[in-house]
């Protein structure tokens, strides 16, 4: 479902998105013999896409026929980020499994130096299986023009012996360089790992493009209508994710499902910047409600701050931007203006301060929407105190300011 803004205030301009996840876990189911990797190498790429892979990958663009010294045979496959924590992922209907199967292999070289990379799988409900592993802790970075062979145990991905739906292939350096892929697989550990042989000698690829330089690289600034990220453009694909701003003070549908498999399917499904609205009382630090913690013991005995501490730290672990929006004064409606005869200027600001220093060391919060929706008596730029939109905006601007800026 999606559902555009209804109301927006001149100035204040906001565009959401809001998903409906599903709340019914889909328990996997028993296998035809078919589905099972065989004896041998089961092969994920080997010159073209194997048959029943489909190309899901987010953030970036994929050439499966690239054909500038493959490693083997005729084609290589290529990848090249185009936003932070882009990733390569490759992903089949036909559930696999791994069983007899112990390491995933694969050839893999960059464009650029100090390109850095995390492998992970996907089980057959297309979550995450949450092991990443960094290739620079599995044989080191790869290098521009030299190929470098992996073999990674599927125990250490969280893969063996398992269902998968997905393999991906994730940038963390985030310096937009091109990755090349080939050789890869799934085979048997041990001796039986057939191994991949040396390649020739590779030709120096041409580094992609430096980053649109900024005169602040400590984290998000904005520059002729754009916004980057320690000096790199970045493009975001949000959603809101409801509920602090609520009786609840949780997130919606934790009645049904895991926090981190929200935040997982989130990711899978291609958005990189999540918007959480809240209310005062979510930051008290009151008792949520609509919890099921038999799916969320991480979350038992908590408060909501607390609560909404873990959702945004694990969001911001996983590269996911986080936008921060003061929605209501009363947990119930959307205020016209952003004062109330029970809820203060000064206590709107005060509470804008707190979330702003509490989250400043998550290196994915990037900022806050002052308030949701300013209507009725709202004005603009009319320099009434008690109205002008303009001026409040700019008031706890600059208290927000002082304390993350």
């Amino acid at each position: 479902m999606i559902r555009p803004n209804a109301r927006a205030v001149k100035g204040s301009v906001a565009i959401f998105l809001l998903v409906l996840l599903s709340a019914q876990e889909s328990s996997t189911p028993v296998l035809p013999n078919s589905a099972k990797a065989s004896a041998g190498i089961y092969p994920i790429y080997t010159d073209n896409l194997a048959s029943g892979w489909d190309n899901w990958s987010w953030g970036g663009n994929t050439n499966f026929d690239d054909t500038e010294n493959p490693y083997s045979g005729s084609k290589d496959l290529s990848f090249t980020p185009q936003n932070d924590w882009a990733a390569l992922y490759l992903h089949t209907d036909s559930q696999v499994d791994t069983s007899g199967r112990d390491n995933l292999v694969f050839a893999a070289k960059a464009s650029t130096t100090g390109q850095k990379f995390s492998v992970f799988f996907y089980d057959g409900n297309n979550r995450d299986l949450g092991s990443h592993q960094n290739l620079s802790d599995n044989g080191g970075d790869p290098e521009p023009a030299k190929w470098k062979t992996y073999n990674i145990p599927l125990n250490k991905l969280g893969a063996a012996d398992k269902v998968i739906k997905g393999f991906a292939v994730q940038d963390i350096g985030n310096t937009r360089g091109t990755l090349y892929l080939d050789e890869i697989k799934l085979v048997g550990g041990g001796s039986n790992i057939s191994p991949i042989p040396e390649p020739a000698p590779a030709l120096t690829s041409s580094p992609t493009p430096a980053a649109i330089p900024s005169s602040n690289l400590s984290g998000y600034t904005t520059a002729n209508g754009s916004i980057y990220k320690n000096g790199s453009k970045i493009v975001l694909r949000g959603i809101n994710w409801f509920g602090f701003e609520t009786g609840t003070y949780a997130p919606h549908g934790l009645w049904a499902r895991n926090y981190k498999e929200v935040i997982s399917q989130i990711k899978s499904l291609g958005f990189n910047s999540v918007r959480v609205p809240f209310c005062p009382e979510t930051i008290k630090g009151v008792p949520p409600n609509s919890i099921d913690y038999s799916k969320n013991a991480g979350l038992r005995g908590l408060n909501s701050l607390q609560v909404m501490d873990k959702i945004l730290t694990d969001m911001s672990n996983r590269g996911i931007h986080v936008l921060l929006d003061h929605h209501s004064t009363d947990c119930q409606g959307i205020s016209e203006l952003w004062y109330t005869d029970k809820y203060s200027e000064a206590s709107w600001i005060t509470d804008l301060k707190t979330v702003a220093a509490r989250y400043k060391n998550l290196p994915y919060f990037m900022g806050i929407d002052l308030k949701n929706e300013p209507h009725g008596t709202s004005t603009w730029g009319t320099g009434k105190p008690s109205t002008d939109w303009n001026l409040a905006a700019e008031r706890a601007g600059t208290q927000v300011l002082t304390a993350n800026p």
